[in-house]
């Protein structure tokens, strides 16, 4: 989380701003999220792709 939005965090916390609180925890959640998801499939596809290749022999 870059700093303008961890100060922005603890604002809307001291605040009590639970709309501003929901808004940046989501984001940074839902990028999070996107980001390993990501990964994941590149994880699963290139196990697929290698299994492929010692089924086969490639």
């Amino acid at each position: 989380m870059n700093p303008k939005d961890s100060k922005q965090l603890l604002t809307a916390v001291l605040n009590n701003d639970t709309a501003t609180v929901k808004q940046i925890v989501g984001a940074y959640f839902e990028s999070c999220y996107a980001s390993e998801l990501e990964n994941a499939s590149k994880a699963i596809m290139e196990s697929i792709g290698n299994e492929g290749k010692a089924l086969y022999g490639n």
